[in-house]
């Protein structure tokens, strides 16, 4: 029987047709492809991780996500520091000279407040292929600076001791950038990530690859009806789907962080978590938020800054313009 090959059939057929083929010849293909890069393991926890939600999210964050599944089953993640992922977690790469200039003065910016010498301790991971820019022999990539710098201002605004037993939940995770800080510097850290399953799962295959054996696996909070501070001391690192926060036990988490995500969310689901976050009993609470309405030009109800409930308005240690960003406002907030 004749072979039939692509060639063969750009003389058959008409381009329509052939653009038909070719788009399920190369998924097809991807199958292999993304088994390879990712793992059965991995695709497999991704698809739990999917089949599992339920949350009604933002119209924002499901073109996000919708976009996030597309290259995490058509691409895999060997290079998802590279792709749209990355162009969502952390903006693109450096390309023009002032952009390279403000790296180099990122960099310094923070070496000269970096009194436990993290910039030469720890190194942003391989993992992803991120693109890095090289200073002073050191590789380094924007993201990677952006989380030392909130680990400084964190643990400088509320007073935390590196060798302290502190278990931190981040709401909207990205890539796991800033828990990847916290657990490589502070021995007796325990970060909890909870996010919607896209972000979840490339958190998860992230710092699976960093850490091993030492975070959970999805399926252990899967399982468990409730979470008690004893079950994060565990391991490292604990994963939940944004839905299952309510598992969480009070008085079971003692800072709770969210970073540029906020605005992904209705008004609705962010006063809940504030409800939850001031119910929970935890000493501290690290915002840090665009106040820009244009990072989301989808949802016509837009959380903002001035809809923080007024209980914890009365709790604000300092807030703050972000170094590195006009349009991003920190702040710092005692719950306890």
């Amino acid at each position: 029987m004749e072979k039939i090959t692509i060639e063969k059939i750009v003389k058959l057929y008409p381009k329509v047709i052939l653009d038909i083929f070719k788009r399920n010849y190369y998924y097809y293909k991807s199958i292999i492809f993304r088994r390879k890069m990712v793992g059965n393991d991995y695709l497999n926890t991704f698809k739990l991780m999917s089949k599992d939600n339920n949350l009604q999210s933002s119209k924002h964050w499901e073109k996000l996500a919708n976009n996030m599944k597309k290259e995490i089953i058509g691409k895999g993640l060997t290079n998802f520091k590279r792709g749209y992922c990355n162009n969502h977690f952390a903006g693109r790469y450096p390309k023009t000279v002032l952009e390279v200039s403000a790296v180099w003065q990122y960099y310094n910016n923070i070496k000269q407040r970096d009194k436990f010498n993290i910039l030469n301790k720890i190194s942003e991971p391989k993992i992803g292929n991120p693109y890095v820019i090289h200073i002073n022999g050191k590789e380094l990539m924007w993201d990677f600076l952006q989380g030392v710098d909130e680990f400084y201002n964190i643990i400088n605004k509320f007073n935390i001791d590196l060798n302290e037993e502190i278990v931190i939940c981040e709401i909207g995770t990205g890539y796991g950038r800033l828990a990847n800080i916290f657990l490589q510097v502070m021995p007796k850290c325990h970060y909890v990530l909870v996010d919607l399953p896209e972000s979840l799962f490339v958190a998860y295959y992230h710092l699976s690859k960093v850490f091993g054996n030492s975070i959970k696996k999805y399926e252990e909070s899967r399982e468990r009806k409730e979470c008690p501070r004893d079950f994060f001391l565990e391991k490292k690192a604990t994963f939940l789907l944004a839905q299952d926060f309510d598992k969480i036990k009070l008085k079971s988490v003692d800072l709770f962080i969210n970073i540029d995500s906020f605005q992904e969310m209705t008004p609705q689901i962010v006063k809940d978590y504030f409800d939850k976050i001031i119910k929970h009993n935890g000493k501290f609470l690290y915002l840090k938020n665009s106040i820009d309405p244009g990072t989301n030009l989808i949802d016509t109800d837009n959380f903002k800054l001035e809809d923080y409930p007024k209980q914890l308005n009365m709790n604000i240690l300092n807030t703050s313009l972000s170094a590195p960003y006009w349009n991003m406002v920190e702040q710092f907030i005692k719950l306890n």
